[in-house]
């Protein structure tokens, strides 16, 4: 039996020799719950998660007669984000159900010919979580790189840990800052982040030098996964003024040759709205924003390549008010 595996839904099953039509690629093996990694550490699940939203490794089953890249049945690729289709069920000869998933072959960045060494399925031993750290550069013109912003986290028990200076809950820029005309970004220095499941809450800290009981405010976030994107509704609220800023994002919103998102930010003291919108290719993201007062504030782009376990970031901001140019550098890596 052979389908057209690009209109298949969910719940479908089928049995015999599944062919992707064109150039598209069918693959299984796709992670979205439990990992468990070489070394024997178990990764809970990031489906629904921002840091679930990132390429995924798959195996080929199949190629269209219009595919002539260079990979093959049974190597691995590593598939843009949110570029896949629901899942199907394949019977195969020998009984046994695999569940497989269609993409284009313009999603993918890479491929080899091993299975992925960072991650292996099957059952483990729970040694722990994985230790990520985050850090950002910045520089503006005529001014040497520093460090942005930091973080460093963790997973106990099924819940994420981390403490930092960049744990912020609601929509954020990729602009330069968060000036007027970007989305709102409540002041947080360090703060102490809880997550669990598609819930987080973040505690920021007035002084943790000096009192880390001091609390300056308290973000909260829920996203819902709509398997092709992702909604996430946010707040923070500010206890020495009282203020709320209120926050939406929906992000991984598939175009077919991009994938798409959008922001939102509402300051209720204020009563100040502002957006942005973002465009993915292959690593690169294009964005415009604005607000209620300029609704073109900044224009820009970032590039992000994966090397050996590290995000590699590079980027330009303009800015329409001040007609000014800013780069931006990031590195992030897990270990």
């Amino acid at each position: 039996m052979e389908i057209n595996a690009g209109s298949v839904g969910l719940t479908t099953r089928v049995k015999g020799n599944v062919r992707p039509i064109r150039n598209r690629v069918i693959v299984s093996d796709m992670e979205f719950g439990e990992q468990t990694t070489k070394g024997g550490i178990i990764i809970s699940s990031d489906d629904g998660l921002d840091r679930g939203i990132k390429p995924r490794w798959g195996r080929v089953i199949s190629k269209g007669t219009e595919n002539n890249d260079p990979y093959d049945i049974g190597d691995w690729i590593l598939v843009e984000h949110g570029r896949w289709t629901r899942g199907f069920e394949v019977e195969m000869d020998n009984g046994t159900v695999q569940m497989m998933r269609t993409v284009e072959a313009e999603s993918i960045h890479g491929w080899q010919s091993e299975q992925p060494e960072d991650v292996v399925f099957g059952n483990a031993v729970d040694a722990g979580d994985v230790a990520t750290i985050d850090l950002d550069f910045k520089a503006a013109d005529g001014t040497a790189l520093t460090l942005d912003t930091w973080t460093i986290g963790t997973t106990v028990a099924g819940v994420g840990v981390a403490i930092g200076d960049d744990n912020g809950l609601l929509p954020e820029t990729s602009a330069n800052a968060s000036a007027d005309g970007t989305l709102a970004k409540p002041a947080m220095t360090e703060s102490v982040a809880l997550s669990f499941g598609s819930a987080s809450v973040v505690v920021g800290l007035t002084d943790y030098t000096t009192d880390v009981t001091e609390v300056s405010n308290v973000q909260g976030a829920y996203t819902i996964d709509m398997d092709s994107f992702a909604i996430t509704g946010a707040l923070d609220y500010n206890r020495a003024s009282e203020n709320t800023v209120l926050g939406a994002e929906v992000a991984g919103l598939d175009l077919g040759v991009a994938t798409a998102g959008g922001a939102f930010t509402y300051d209720t003291d204020a009563e100040n709205w502002a957006y942005e919108g973002t465009v993915d290719v292959s690593g690169l993201t294009a964005y415009v924003n604005g607000s209620d007062a300029n609704r073109l504030q900044h224009i820009g782009g970032e590039y992000v390549m994966n090397y050996s376990g590290a995000e590699l970031s590079a980027g330009v901001d303009y800015d329409t008010d001040a007609e000014e140019f800013t780069p931006t550098a990031g590195l992030s890596f897990n270990f």
